[in-house]
């Protein structure tokens, strides 16, 4: 199986065969930048062929939609040929934010246009059924709830904190 994400070209690529961008060719086929996926998602549509994704703070991993802009190929020259000509790219670049930063469910990983855990209720419930852990030792809970909130107890074993204080009844924690 190919690895889901990879850094290709400075970018980074996601293992999408049937993608209509899909690099065709050489080491890399199947893969479509990840870029590419986002911008559609924001445009609601497809990219047309003459269309560019540009990195606003020209750093190619920083996949934030407030970092994208499409516009068409001609339009993207100019602006190079503009922003080199006043020198302002590596005053842009002193700004850039550092690494990889877009938004996934995390449980289908479908890309998310606002800084969401799950695309929907769906996703959350079935998250919480999937990852739910058995419930801990009387001596566990015991050293937990000495040295944690109930909360950070609920989100270690993806429950409620009404869950963990039934478990402390039942156990007889105080």
């Amino acid at each position: 199986m190919k690895n889901n994400k990879w850094e290709f070209n400075g970018y980074i690529a996601i293992y999408k065969p049937d993608h209509k961008r899909a690099i065709k060719s050489g080491g890399s086929v199947g893969y479509v930048y990840e870029h590419h996926i986002i911008a559609e998602l924001m445009l609601g549509r497809e990219l047309r062929e003459d269309e560019i994704v540009h990195h606003f703070n020209f750093n190619p991993l920083d996949n934030r939609i407030q970092n994208l802009m499409v516009m068409p190929q001609s339009q993207h020259m100019k602006l190079h040929r503009l922003l080199d000509y006043f020198k302002m790219e590596d005053l842009i670049k002193e700004h850039a934010t550092e690494g990889h930063h877009v938004y996934q469910c995390n449980n289908c990983f479908k890309y998310l246009l606002k800084d969401k855990d799950f695309c929907g209720r769906d996703c959350k419930a079935d998250y919480k059924i999937n990852n739910k852990k058995d419930k801990p030792s009387k001596a566990e809970l015991k050293n937990m709830v000495e040295n944690m909130q109930l909360v950070e107890i609920a989100n270690q074993y993806n429950v409620q904190r009404k869950n963990v204080k039934q478990w402390m009844d039942e156990y007889r924690i105080s």
